[in-house]
């Protein structure tokens, strides 16, 4: 922000005793709009064609007064991988480097200068693009994490609902036997179907148990 506002201080301020007042209000006009369209679509993350009204501002400072203007551009170039889709981010970065060439041959910017600027900016936009890239492997990373680690907890609830569903339907059947033998009033039959049902309940809660330690 701050290299921002003060490329476009130093236009107004560079441009106002060249062009006076009329010129100077206009480059104000400019720098103002170029300010607030980087902001907008670059730090606080405005819809894409703010990106498009920063550039075009951006090349108009650089031309207005040299170098005042690549703040702008500098922002646009290592934004738009995070604000667009890949194809319109390529294009844009294309056009930037296009045009500061073109301003920059204009307004007979040393060849020097001219190659560096040039450059700088296609690095810039290339480290954006690695870096945005590696942002997006790192998420979709986390994200298969998570998938992964909600897919074991299904199967895991899955499989002691079966065990215990297996175990509880048993402990039912042997019950149920136990009452009609007690009913009948054979005790010692229906006693033996109660230890019975008591040892699946005992055997389902250690197999619960296993299934938690194994995970």
């Amino acid at each position: 922000m701050a290299y921002l506002l003060y490329g476009s201080a130093y236009a107004v301020a560079d441009a106002w005793p060249r062009l006076g007042w009329p010129g100077g209000a206009g480059v104000f006009v400019l720098a103002a709009v170029t300010f607030a369209a980087c902001a907008g679509g670059a730090v606080f993350g405005g819809p894409g064609y703010l990106l498009v009204v920063g550039l075009a501002g951006g090349l108009g400072l650089h031309a207005v007064a040299p170098y005042t203007g690549l703040a702008a551009l500098f922002v646009i170039a290592f934004t738009v991988p995070y604000r667009l889709p890949v194809r319109w981010a390529a294009t844009l970065v294309a056009v930037d480097m296009a045009g500061i060439t073109l301003v920059s041959l204009a307004v007979r910017l040393p060849v020097a200068a001219l190659i560096g600027v040039t450059i700088g900016i296609g690095y810039c936009s290339i480290l954006a693009f690695l870096l945005h890239q590696i942002t997006l492997t790192r998420q979709l990373a986390e994200s298969r994490v998570r998938e992964a680690a909600q897919a074991e907890r299904t199967h895991l609830a899955r499989e002691i609902h079966d065990i215990l569903a297996h175990a509880q339907s048993a402990q039912i059947v042997h019950l149920e036997g136990a009452r009609l033998l007690l009913e009948r009033g054979d005790l010692p039959a229906g006693l033996d179907r109660v230890n019975r049902a008591v040892r699946l309940a005992r055997s389902g809660l250690e197999e619960t148990r296993r299934v938690d330690w194994d995970a």
